[in-house]
This record gives C-alpha cells, structure tokens and sequence, in this order.
C-alpha cells in the first residue's frame, strides 16, 4: 500500500474501499439472481469519472446498492462479457447514485442464466415478472393448439422444467420422457421431471382416451 500511495489519507482511502468491497462480495450471488438494471456507460458523459467499463450492472438492496463494472472481452466469442470492478454505495450517503445518476441507456434484465463452463449446461437463476408472464402466456397457446388443457397447475410445472434446464421445451421436447431423464444431474432434478412426466401423462391421458357416454 505505502508503495503505491505515499500520503497516509490516500492509504486510508483506498483501505476504505478495499475493507467497502470486501464486506460485501457475499452479496453477488443474490445481484446475479434477482432484480437489476443494465446501463450502458457512455463515458463521454461522464468525464468525471476514472471509472472504465462498458456497462454497468446496479442492483438495489433495502440499505445499499451494488455495482458491477462489465467490459467486453474483445476475443472472437460472440457477446462474451467479464467483470472488471465492483463498488457499493449506502443509500444514506448523498451521492449513493453517483455512478449511474446521468447514464440515459437503461436496459431492465429479464432473464439470467448460468452456464457450466464444461458441460455447456445453462440454467435460468432469474426471471423477471413480465418475462415469465410472456412465457406462461406462449406455453398456454402451445398447449391450446396441442388440444391439452393449460391449467395453471401443468403451466408452472413447465416453467420449471424450462428454467431448470435453461430452454424453452416444445411439445415434442416434453413428449420425451427419456430426454428428459438425460438432462437431470442429480436426484433433484430427476425428481423435478418425475413430478412433470406425472402430470403430463394424467393431462395426456384425457385426450388420448376421452370417456365416452354409454
């Protein structure tokens, strides 16, 4: 530290922020799966600031707000992003929005996913309110149009299966008991896709074989 700053104030500050990151990091995880906002930073509107990435990730809490500084990577992979800062700000202090105050380019995150790096797995850890609303909205008319009931019951199981695995299932996807099995990893998700396969084998066997009057 003495290294790099030589004024005690200076040492003191960077501790602050240093001792600021630190205390919460353990907050990440509920950041990436829930609620936040995405702002594109325009630094020529922010002269200001030495701050240097491409977006900015804000998620509010009840006393604090977390920022997460995304760069692009600039390597050939299509879209691919990495963090490069983190900061907090507590909502008491007068300029807690200072990094995002004057950013007009604001996108609302609708969906997360998580993808192992191995397996190439995803899975959906967060899903706005007005994205699974669309979703229930589209599994219902593929269910109408499949001559299946959309019950809410079956719906939410389906949003399940879809956010547990990181994709939309079609109806031949769901048809696919097997397939279905081959994705589960553990007992969870096995029993997960158990409860499904049951419901939709009740909900099929209506059509497939209605009652007919005597």
């Amino acid at each position: 530290m003495k290294k790099y700053y030589k004024t005690e104030e200076k040492q003191r500050r960077i501790l602050d922020v240093i001792h600021l990151k630190l205390d919460n990091l353990s907050f990440l995880p509920e950041m990436f799966a829930s609620y936040s906002k995405l702002y594109l930073y325009d630094l020529g509107k922010r002269e200001d600031s030495d701050f240097d990435s491409d977006y900015l990730l804000v998620h509010e809490m009840r006393d604090r707000t977390l920022h997460l500084g995304i760069i692009k990577t600039g390597r050939q992979e299509k879209d691919l992003c990495q963090c490069n800062s983190f900061m907090t700000t507590y909502k008491k202090d007068k300029n807690s929005d200072s990094f995002y105050r004057d950013l007009a380019h604001c996108y609302e995150i609708t969906r997360i996913v998580r993808e192992d790096k191995m397996t190439k797995r995803a899975e959906v850890i967060y899903l706005s309110n007005m994205a699974e609303c669309r979703e229930r909205t589209g599994i219902e008319k593929m269910l109408w149009a499949g001559g299946i009931e959309a019950d809410e019951k079956l719906v939410t199981e389906i949003v399940k299966v879809n956010l547990k695995f990181g994709i939309y299932h079609t109806m031949d996807m769901l048809n696919d008991s097997a397939g279905l099995f081959a994705k589960c990893t553990d007992k969870r998700e096995k029993s997960l896709v158990s409860d499904f396969l049951a419901l939709w084998e009740e909900r099929r066997s209506g059509i497939e074989s209605p009652k007919h009057d005597k």
